[in-house]
């Protein structure tokens, strides 16, 4: 096995680094290019475990939104070996929870399990990452599922809108359209479009392993490598993705009548992504701005005038790009007067910046959220199989709670200023 350096001291002979509390960060690469990292924690006695796809909506095929989730819920179906009913009970057999889920960006395949049964799970995982076996009476069962669930989101104002707001944001780039897609494309999906997409982008290249528990590195990649490290590396051509920037950004503002029983609003602007130097700054101000309860949106809106029950910001980081966004549901007749104090925030934002108070809030609750989001071993591999994927290499917890120790208030006022403008930013209002 082959072993590649990443961004950290790292002892050339081992490939390895221990981080705080006992816990040892490793990667290996496997000789068909298949990436495996993991943090070694001896105090559990339980692991998470994920086959993390470098690929998700944003490689669906043209006119066929919704491949790559498809494809995800299709691979559980059938495999090499089994039903997708054996492969069920295979894994409760064993006291195992597995799942999937697809984002813009990634498709991932996980497992949590005691450590005992680490073996038999990653045979199961690599089945059905590996060894799906598509059949058209099972594509067209899994169309009626897939359908059910694009119904569902269409009774969720929330779901919608930030979906229209992507089409609005992202245009003709591939991360516009909804990860699920849409009624249209996903009846037109056939058995040749599932085997296509994944022979394309299931490839060893494409996949990273990702693991959290009390195993030892090199015993973690001999086992994964019984597994994984048979099938052969594969070259693909990754599709033409449009290059986004802040400064394409051109805000839009549309307003469409719905069946809904209040008026839901959406503001958002393109911003950088996970390659961004910003990324802790704009967390940090996303946070002022509308995430916690003692931000000026849920201040204004809804403790001092009483107009939403629902109101908050959010900050999403894609590898090349990203959005910050504002939603508000509230009263019809109170429309314009939400949009008002949106407005005047954002405004307020930009051209007075932040008190220092705000500034420590921001800062600490930042450091809380990511250590006590990383108590979670799920949590953990999917924090460091997404800096492999979009930075190529770990941030380590003292690392990120360094970079956000390191913001200034001066750092934030001219971020603000850079990106909180109004005029700035799209609408999506549902009157």
């Amino acid at each position: 096995m082959t072993k590649q350096k990443i961004k950290y001291k790292l002892n050339p002979t081992n490939g390895k680094v221990e981080l705080k509390n006992n816990i040892i960060f490793s990667k290996s690469i496997l000789p068909n290019g298949i990436r495996i990292i993991s943090e070694e924690i001896k105090t559990s006695s339980s692991f998470a475990l994920g086959a993390f796809i470098d690929a998700g909506s944003n490689c669906d095929f043209k006119n066929l939104d919704g491949l790559a989730h498809f494809v995800e819920h299709a691979s559980f179906r059938k495999t090499r070996k089994n039903s997708g009913r054996k492969l069920n009970t295979a894994f409760e057999s064993i006291g195992a929870y597995t799942n999937a889920f697809t984002t813009k960006e990634t498709t991932c395949y996980y497992v949590r399990a005691i450590q005992d049964n680490f073996k038999p799970c990653v045979r199961l995982i690599s089945e059905i990452v590996l060894h799906p076996i598509y059949v058209e009476k099972d594509i067209e069962k899994e169309k009626l599922i897939i359908i059910e669930e694009i119904k569902s989101y269409e009774d969720e104002p929330e779901e919608v809108i930030f979906d229209y707001g992507d089409e609005v944001l992202f245009g003709s780039h591939s991360l516009s359209h909804p990860i699920v897609g849409n009624l249209k494309s996903v009846k037109k999906i056939l058995v040749s479009d599932v085997i296509k997409f994944h022979s394309q982008y299931y490839s060893p290249s494409n996949i990273v392993i990702s693991y959290a528990g009390p195993l030892e590195h090199q015993r973690l990649v001999e086992i994964i490598g019984q597994y994984f490290g048979k099938i052969d590396i594969v070259t693909h051509s990754d599709p033409d993705f449009l290059e986004l920037s802040p400064n394409t950004n051109k805000p839009t503002s549309l307003s469409y009548k719905k069946r809904f029983g209040q008026t839901h609003l959406l503001f958002n602007r393109l911003v950088g992504g996970m390659n961004s130097e910003e990324r802790y700054k704009l967390s940090a101000l996303n946070f002022i701005l509308g995430e916690g309860l003692s931000s000026r949106l849920h201040k204004k809106l809804r403790e001092d005038k009483s107009l939403v029950y629902t109101v908050y910001s959010s900050l999403q980081l894609f590898k090349n790009t990203g959005n910050i966004s504002i939603y508000a549901a509230g009263e019809k007749n109170n429309q314009d007067k939400i949009r008002l104090v949106i407005e005047k925030e954002l405004k307020n934002l930009a051209n007075n910046g932040i008190t220092k108070l705000e500034l420590k809030i921001s800062k600490e609750q930042l450091k809380s959220n990511t250590i006590m989001a990383l108590e979670s071993l799920s949590a953990r591999i999917q924090n460091i199989a997404k800096s492999e994927l979009s930075l190529g290499y770990n941030e380590s917890l003292d690392q990120i709670i360094e970079k956000i120790d390191s913001i200034t208030i001066d750092e934030l006022n001219t971020l603000a200023r850079k990106f909180f403008f109004p005029e700035f930013w799209s609408s999506i209002i549902f009157i």
